[in-house]
């Protein structure tokens, strides 16, 4: 199967931008962004905006954190499964019929053989984390398909959490479905 970077670079340049999410209660609460744990389930996620502009489909909260239209959640939803948790989000204050896409499987895809990457050094920190072995920068992914498990169509790579993947059947459903937002990369 091949694999696709999901982005949202396509974006207009008078749409909105999203900052990071946090839960609308209890008030101001950080959420975990990128670790692939579970939010509240009930919870409703709050959106402000970084700069007001025209609704799309996909776009980004903070740096890579998915939010969808309900038009994509139809479409997205079904491929999920385990994968992904998806919680209401409440945009600008008041605009409601958006998610935020929590995504919860994280994998060690990345076929470092044909990708450009560098790793983090030994014992080598950021912001007091230590990064031993964690991606430092990756430009050209490839997916390597033997190391992402059936049924997973939407993931995160393994210590470099900012870049996004999709399965084809998934990219081809966003695009037959013309998700506004939503640039892909091909990852093969």
């Amino acid at each position: 199967m091949n694999y696709f970077r999901l982005h949202d670079f396509v974006s207009p340049p008078d749409a909105w931008s999203l900052d990071y999410p946090r839960y609308l209660e209890p008030r101001g609460a950080a959420l975990n962004l990128f670790g692939g744990k579970k939010w509240i389930d009930d919870a409703t996620i709050e959106l402000a905006f970084v700069r007001n502009g025209t609704p799309v489909d996909y776009s980004h909260a903070g740096s890579a954190i998915p939010v969808i239209s309900g038009k994509a959640f139809k479409i997205c939803n079904r491929f999920w499964g385990n994968s992904a948790q998806v919680v209401p989000g409440l945009v600008g204050g008041s605009i409601r019929g958006y998610y935020v896409v929590n995504i919860l499987s994280i994998l060690s895809a990345l076929d470092e053989r044909q990708s450009k990457y560098e790793k983090f050094a030994n014992g080598e920190s950021r912001h007091g984390v230590d990064k031993t072995g964690c991606y430092r920068w990756v430009l050209n992914p490839i997916i390597d398909p033997s190391k992402v498990p059936d049924g997973v169509h939407i993931f995160r790579l393994f210590g470099f959490g900012v870049m996004i993947f999709v399965s084809e059947p998934l990219h081809d459903a966003m695009v037959a479905a013309n998700v506004t937002g939503a640039g892909f990369d091909p990852a093969f």
